[in-house]
């Protein structure tokens, strides 16, 4: 039977080899103020450490993974959301160039208020700034006739003036 447990205790030990003298005794000291042997000391302090490691959060790599996957599924919504109010903003475009498609209707139209603004500016301005100032490609014809259309109203109603140099507002007389 002594064979059999010393036979025993040989296949649960494990020798292990601390960097210097003051390391051991430094253990030695932890555990006798824990009221532990050295040997009960360091398997408590291997179970923790397996212990923390198994509750731990994933490790960096799997979130930074988990955050790319995130990242890419935002971008993702983010530019189907880009597309709806591109489409949202062509169409009210859209609605408000269907008001000056005819210059004879008569009711209340709602003007550009970027376009009103940059000819209250102080220097008269050409429908090329125009253009530019409202992000109005010159190829973009049925744009470019919603803004002629709606300088050649304010005109007829004499809030503006074509002169040499652009348009602008009409001197008050």
């Amino acid at each position: 039977m002594g064979n059999n447990n010393s036979r025993n205790m040989m296949d649960r030990r494990v020798d292990v080899y601390l960097n210097s003298k003051k390391q051991k005794d430094r253990w030695k000291k932890l555990a006798g103020e824990n009221g532990l042997s050295l040997s009960k000391f360091a398997q408590y302090a291997v179970e923790q450490y397996i212990s923390q490691k198994e509750t731990e959060e994933p490790n960096t790599a799997e979130k930074i993974a988990k955050l790319e996957d995130e990242i890419q599924s935002l971008s993702n919504e983010n530019e189907r959301l880009e597309r709806i109010i591109k489409t949202y903003k062509d169409e009210i475009n859209e609605y408000k160039m269907m008001q000056f498609s005819n210059k004879n209707i008569e009711g209340k139209r709602n003007y550009n208020k970027r376009l009103i603004d940059k000819i209250k500016s102080d220097s008269p301005v050409n429908e090329e700034e125009i253009l530019r100032h409202l992000g109005i490609s010159k190829d973009d014809g049925d744009k470019i006739s919603w803004v002629s259309t709606q300088l050649e109203l304010l005109s007829q109603y004499g809030f503006i003036e074509y002169g040499s140099e652009g348009w602008m507002l009409k001197d008050e007389e």
